[in-house]
């Protein structure tokens, strides 16, 4: 629709569906690729300035959620050309990772290293809930394994050096109450009691910053901690955050409307 928008506006005269996907001549089979060939689009050599950038300065979670960002709401014309150019600096991570692992430095990049596809395609369904086909980009490798082992890989991929670190330089942060709510649940994980625990306060005083403080501490410590939400917004505002219908697998159809 938007496509089709933007040839409306700036294709005089337009008679039919057709004469507005007609370009010079030549009949095109999408809104898109009539508006690319009209040059009606940004040139993709935005985005790969500023996917160039973020490979000098960012960790490669941090581009792959630009990328991501990048698929699914600007519509570069030729994804694909920008995944192969910045692939490496979207995988160090996991290529850094399976040398550990194997305890092997001289592992290079693979077919295996650059299934980082997974991930990219995880956010642009919590984005957009649209998978990596929809914009022109391969289809990942998913390994045909019982799902609740996937997530359980995907909580493991954290570093739980950085986050150590993160959790020694922002205690010391916590209020009294934040204090109060942190040592509470820290307490229930430790002795394996359970339990709900709810906070409730106005905007701005930062729940946020005490629930991404209690999620690192868990994964430190080697343990799994699902950041769930209710909305794709508040799930990015949490490292790892999912929402409850992406992570529990609810089942959601907008275009049914149950009967009361």
């Amino acid at each position: 629709m938007f496509f089709l928008h933007l040839l409306l506006v700036n294709v005089p005269g337009p008679t039919s569906f057709q004469y507005l996907r007609k370009v010079n001549g030549t009949s095109y089979d999408s809104f898109f690729d009539a508006c690319r060939e009209l040059h009606l689009l940004e040139d993709d050599n935005h985005w790969d300035l500023t996917l160039a950038d973020a490979a000098l300065s960012s960790s490669p979670q941090q581009i792959r959620q630009l990328f991501s960002i990048i698929l699914t709401t600007c519509f570069p014309s030729d994804a694909s050309a920008l995944w192969n150019k910045y692939k490496d600096s979207m995988s160090e991570d996991i290529l850094r990772r399976t040398r550990i692992t194997n305890q092997n430095l001289n592992i290079e990049f693979s077919a295996e290293i650059y299934e980082s596809l997974i991930m990219i395609e995880d956010i642009c369904i919590l984005i957009s809930n649209m998978p990596l086909i929809h914009f022109g980009m391969p289809v990942p490798n998913r390994p045909a394994v019982d799902i609740i082992n996937s997530d359980v890989q995907r909580e493991h991929q954290f570093d739980k050096t950085s986050l150590a670190t993160f959790v020694a330089e922002n205690e010391r942060l916590l209020t009294a109450e934040q204090r109060n709510v942190y040592d509470q649940i820290n307490v229930s994980i430790a002795a394996q009691q359970g339990g709900f625990f709810f906070l409730d306060a106005p905007g701005g005083t930062g729940k946020t910053f005490l629930i991404a403080l209690i999620l690192a501490r868990i994964r430190s410590q080697n343990h799994i901690a699902l950041a769930i939400a209710s909305s794709g917004i508040a799930a990015t505002l949490l490292d790892g955050g999912r929402t409850a219908h992406s992570a529990l697998k609810l089942p959601l159809n907008v275009h049914t409307n149950p009967k009361p």
